[in-house]
């Protein structure tokens, strides 16, 4: 039987793009709904198992903790970790560490929303003995994104950046992109700097490759609520039922 995982949300980013429509308010409490966007990430990880969560906090963090200390899950536990500058999203993982008990875990974006099979995701991750695995999804427009490069047998050769995409693939869609959903071995934690601001996607992943690093293809709904369109979007997409959200 597989261990239950731990899981690390980063939700410590300033949301600058979004701050038009949900100004005063941290992203990762952006009402979708009538429900913090955060909420429906959470039901997803306890539908799937997960038992506890980390979240890294910095702007706004104290907003974030009050609303689920207030409003708690049943049958989730949330550990709360502060940002007193902020870290990076490596950073934050490895200020989180004394929080991970598992020995894989759990990384998730907090302003993305993917409709993932969790339970799948970290059984591929486990059973292919990976130090790291990446969902990746394909979206139509990936200007927004890097772009995860893979071979057949799905392990990660590089990343590109949104500026080389013109470069490299002028007038291309539909590649493979970073969905902000990542399965760790604890050994990754080993990789990055403590007390220091570092980035996973400029810094420890391109350490990664000469590893264990594994893509996994998801071809299902992805959203990145970081626009105030994209914000529009998801909430449209609950609403007609083309996202079903979990509960």
């Amino acid at each position: 039987m597989m261990e239950t995982m731990d899981a690390v949300i980063l939700a410590g980013g300033l949301g600058t793009r979004l701050r038009t429509v949900v100004d005063g308010t941290p992203k990762c409490l952006a009402s979708v709904n009538d429900l913090p966007f955060l909420t429906y990430k959470l039901y997803q990880l306890r539908q799937a198992g997960v038992r506890r969560v980390i979240l890294c906090l910095g702007y706004l963090a104290e907003q974030i903790r009050d609303y689920f200390e207030a409003v708690s899950i049943p049958g989730l536990q949330i550990d709360y970790v502060f940002e007193k500058e902020l870290l990076g999203t490596a950073g934050a993982i490895k200020n989180a560490e004394p929080h991970i008990r598992s020995e894989h875990f759990l990384v998730l974006n907090g302003d993305v929303y993917l409709d993932l099979d969790y339970r799948q995701f970290t059984r591929h991750h486990v059973q292919a003995d990976a130090q790291a695995s990446l969902a990746v999804a394909q979206v139509a427009d990936p200007s927004r994104y890097g772009l995860v490069l893979f071979n057949e047998d799905r392990r990660i050769k590089a990343f590109l950046e949104k500026q080389a995409q013109q470069m490299v693939f002028p007038g291309k869609a539909g590649f493979h992109i970073n969905a902000g959903t990542y399965c760790f071995h604890r050994a990754v934690l080993d990789r990055i700097p403590h007390g220091t601001a570092c980035s996973l996607e400029r810094e420890i992943f391109p350490k990664l490759i000469a590893d264990a690093f594994y893509a996994y293809p998801v071809n299902a709904y992805f959203i990145d609520i970081g626009t105030p369109e994209s914000y529009t979007q998801v909430q449209q997409d609950i609403k007609s039922g083309r996202l079903k959200v979990a509960s």
